[in-house]
């Protein structure tokens, strides 16, 4: 992103992202649960207990790929409306000269309803969670078929413990689209509100240029900080909450930096440095690109409070072999154990 004599710089993507985060705290109705759930694999559980380390997903190569294009979706809505207000019934062909502020919002809402996914130039990775530990459609999709575990992570130890890696936030997941809708709607109208404030006071050609190219910047770059939030209402019930880091794939490190700047500060997290460590694996004969992060022990905790065994397992000889895990990472008696009590075939 440039600056140019209107002041057009970092502040304005700050002034977009906080709006944005108030509005999702009112949506949330107050700060994350004290507890929240992981559900995953044996391979996963070792890293975390054993090794400290958390697997984070790129955003593209999640299981559901609708989810990628969800808020782009609802944003092409948005703008084919508002290109109806303005008399188009369909995106413009081709783009026209920029000469107006009019002429810059015409092209606007055109990239955005002709686009097929805001997203593609950024690299966010993601670990999610559940506030419940017991789901039955958890076990299925995430955690072996119901071989897997459940862990119970400390919402604040988690926060605190991160080591490695970018600036990160928590994020509820949103559901209900009436609300994708507020936050998509909001991020555009925040965009365009700023680019006219910067259209007014530019002093040339060129800065009015920059005006527009920046408009874009802030459209893909928002648009991939918070479509990690928006899910399909139909697995409302899995309510899960994700930890968004921003990583390498951005073409901007202090996009990075804005990203730990904003409020609240209980769902923030800072980070000491970049994620340098992107890794390749194998889930089910497709490459799935995704990066380590280390988990510390905070103010002397682990994060990790509870582990419930998946439906499926053998209950005494994982509760055996968990003993044992636990004891050599000095965590018997500090983390629980729990079995499922879903009935599960």
């Amino acid at each position: 992103m440039t600056t140019d004599s209107t002041g057009w710089g970092h502040e304005t993507v700050l002034d977009c992202l906080n709006g944005v985060f108030s509005m999702l705290d009112e949506m949330d109705g107050g700060s994350a649960p004290l507890q929240l759930w992981h559900y995953t694999n044996a391979e996963a559980l070792l890293n975390i207990v054993q090794s400290r380390t958390m697997y984070f997903t790129h955003y593209r190569y999640l299981n559901d790929s609708a989810e990628v294009v969800q808020f782009t979706d609802i944003s092409r809505e948005i703008a084919l409306e508002e290109l109806g207000r303005l008399g188009h019934d369909r995106p413009l062909d081709e783009y026209i000269e920029v000469k107006s502020f009019d002429d810059l919002v015409l092209n606007f809402w055109s990239i955005v309803a002709g686009e097929r996914d805001l997203t593609f130039q950024y690299a966010a990775y993601i670990a999610s969670f559940s506030e419940d530990n017991d789901l039955l459609g958890q076990w299925r999709a995430y955690a072996d078929d119901g071989h897997g575990y459940s862990i119970g992570f400390s919402v604040e130890s988690i926060l605190d413990s991160i080591q490695t890696g970018a600036s990160f936030r928590l994020y509820r997941v949103l559901y209900d689209p009436n609300n994708q809708r507020a936050v998509a709607r909001y991020v555009m109208g925040s965009i365009l509100t700023k680019c006219k404030s910067h259209w007014e006071i530019a002093e040339s050609d060129k800065d009015k240029q920059l005006v527009v190219e920046n408009a874009i910047f802030m459209l893909r770059m928002l648009s991939a900080t918070f479509a990690p939030m928006f899910k399909h209402p139909a697995f409302a019930d899995e309510r899960e909450w994700r930890l968004v880091v921003l990583g390498r794939g951005t073409p901007s490190a202090a996009i990075r930096q804005l990203f730990s700047k904003v409020a609240p500060a209980t769902t923030i997290a800072k980070a000491k440095s970049d994620i340098s460590n992107i890794k390749v694996r194998n889930r089910m004969g497709s490459l799935v690109l995704f990066t380590t992060m280390e988990l510390g022990v905070a103010n002397g905790e682990h994060p990790v409070n509870e582990i419930r065994l998946g439906p499926k397992n053998d209950m005494d000889c994982e509760r055996e072999a968990l003993h044992i895990i636990l004891h050599s990472a000095g965590l018997w008696g500090k983390v629980k154990l729990s079995e499922s009590s879903v009935p599960m075939r």
